[in-house]
């Protein structure tokens, strides 16, 4: 069984040349950035602390977050809970990351003063974030269904939908589900990160996965984006930019779900055949000055209709 997952639908959209040269030609490096590794390092620290926090109660002697056991992050004084060490965690997944890609999978971001810095930033991201948790994450009627959420979907022959829900919540008096995908970024989501499809249609296409895995409308499931800022204004013109995290709530109506699950439609039915094999042509580049400025395969000069 082939399969596809989100990342892939998202590299086709800035560019099916791009794709091409991942998926069918094979020819990406892949390189380990200290984004990519900041980014892996506070997911697993932000849902190990939230794990802990709605389980607390009744946490298994055993429990594990992404293989990470949680119980031996958590501070006592006594047998009384006092916190979780999530700079302890965050310092040791950090580095990790890093430790396990060898030097020549490592690119030139991957230095001991980044290192230092990111993860001083995401110090202050997670601290701001347990200072007001009642905002963000509350436990009250809430209940943690999962974390990682694994979800595997036929769509035609020989080929599934692959995804993973960072985060989802249930109302326990409503029944309402909550789809959370957090999101490391410099400075947080403008007008054109929050207007790209590419990003946003994420959770609408969980969202419309998790309703036929649970066999629960639609309507009864909510989306969102929690967006982890690496950095704040010093003089902030208004309060919330001096938060941490930025919440994004994207139109998820009956229009926008079709038009998200028409567009991933649109990418599977261009790149697989009737057998869920990858297509080997009609990958067209579709160059602009944002999609090449970060393509691998402009910097390594493998493509002629890049725009720099």
């Amino acid at each position: 069984m082939k399969r596809v997952s989100y990342s892939q639908y998202k590299l086709w959209k800035k560019c099916p040349l791009s794709y091409k040269y991942k998926y069918v030609d094979k020819i990406a490096e892949d390189k380990l950035s200290i984004h990519l590794g900041f980014g892996t390092a506070m997911h697993d620290t932000i849902q190990s602390y939230l794990y802990v926090m709605y389980n607390k109660r009744k946490l298994p002697k055993d429990a594990e977050v992404n293989g990470i056991p949680v119980r031996d992050y958590i501070i006592r004084d006594g047998k009384k809970f006092v916190d979780f060490d999530t700079d302890r965690l965050l310092k040791e997944r950090m580095y990790d990351e890093v430790k396990k890609i060898p030097d020549w999978k490592r690119d030139e971001s991957i230095t001991k003063e980044n290192m230092v810095e990111f993860y001083e930033d995401g110090v202050e991201i997670i601290n701001y974030l347990k200072k007001h948790r009642r905002e963000w994450f509350s436990l009250k009627g809430i209940e943690l269904v999962e974390i990682e959420m694994k979800l595997n979907e036929n769509i035609k022959e020989n080929l599934s939908f692959i995804g993973y829900i960072d985060i989802l919540l249930k109302d326990k008096q409503s029944g309402r589900y909550y789809i959370i995908d957090l999101k490391t970024s410099t400075k947080g989501w403008g007008d054109w990160q929050k207007k790209d499809k590419s990003l946003t249609n994420q959770n609408l296409l969980y969202k419309n996965y998790l309703s036929e895995k649970l066999n629960v409308p639609q309507e009864k499931i909510n989306v969102e984006y929690i967006i982890l800022k690496r950095k704040i204004p010093e003089d902030p013109e208004w309060p919330a930019m001096a938060r941490r995290l930025q919440r994004f709530i994207p139109t998820d109506g009956k229009v926008s779900m079709n038009r998200a699950i028409n567009d991933f439609n649109d990418f599977v039915e261009h790149v697989f055949d009737e057998n869920g094999e990858r297509k080997t042509e009609g990958y067209e580049p579709t160059p602009s000055t944002s999609a090449c400025r970060f393509c691998e395969f402009n910097q390594r000069n493998l493509c002629e209709f890049a725009m720099n």
